[in-house]
């Protein structure tokens, strides 16, 4: 996948498919080469005025080693408009994880997590089984709630973290994870996003590929989702 990867822009809204590894915004280790940067450096190139450019934002959030879909308001409307659709509920994510363990064909998980004052709020993740290889189940997870690492945290809870994650799965299974499939990043990927009702007098519906080494440890493990498992049958 290539680092800048968009997937959708019409005059309100861009939709990146996100590297994994790669910041969202600036910070610590990620001044020049984050996502917000590299978006306004092309932007800038495709004639946006310094206005626009400094409006642009993420609508939601998205892991720094996760990958996929991720939504852009390019202007102080549009950006608002999203950011208020996601707190509503009106948006619908799934997610392609590939967890350690052998979970059951299907589940919810309904567990409060605190938000970014401390306080706990409901939080809801459904999930469905798409596959069941070497020690590992590959699912398509959808969530309520939105809370920070909501996917990661819970799957920790039931006791099959995500496979790569070194915070929640610890940095030893993260460890022998990368050397069984020689590649260094967590696997959870936002694989579709649809934006329904349309804001912006059409529907959105957004698919992001996988990378690279993603589709190397399904390959290796023999896994491939079908159209009706991989979330296009209605949620």
């Amino acid at each position: 996948m290539k680092e800048l990867d968009i997937l959708y822009r019409d005059e309100h809204v861009l939709a990146v498919n996100k590297a994994p590894g790669l910041a969202v915004h600036a910070g610590t280790g990620h001044t020049e080469r984050n996502l917000l940067e590299l978006l306004r450096l092309h932007l800038a190139e495709q004639g946006l005025s310094l206005e626009q450019l400094a409006a642009l934002a993420p609508a939601h959030r998205l892991d720094l080693h996760a990958s996929g879909v991720l939504l852009f308001g390019l202007d102080k409307g549009a950006l608002e408009a999203l950011r208020s659709a996601f707190e509503a509920r009106q948006v619908r994510k799934s997610y392609w994880v590939l967890v350690h363990g052998r979970c059951y064909p299907d589940g919810v998980i309904n567990r409060p997590l605190p938000n970014e004052s401390g306080q706990l709020c409901p939080a809801r993740t459904r999930y469905k089984r798409m596959g069941l290889a070497g020690g590992f189940s590959l699912l398509l997870v959808r969530t309520d709630g939105g809370r920070a690492h909501q996917i990661r945290r819970h799957f920790q809870s039931i006791g099959h973290p995500v496979a790569g994650d070194a915070r929640y799965g610890g940095e030893l299974r993260a460890a022998r994870f990368e050397t069984r499939f020689g590649v260094n990043r967590m696997m959870l990927h936002a694989r579709r996003l649809v934006l329904e009702p349309a804001l912006f007098g059409k529907r959105l519906a957004i698919v992001a590929s996988p990378d690279e080494g993603w589709r190397s440890v399904l390959d290796a493990l023999g896994l491939q989702p079908s159209e009706a498992q991989d979330g296009r049958e209605k949620h």
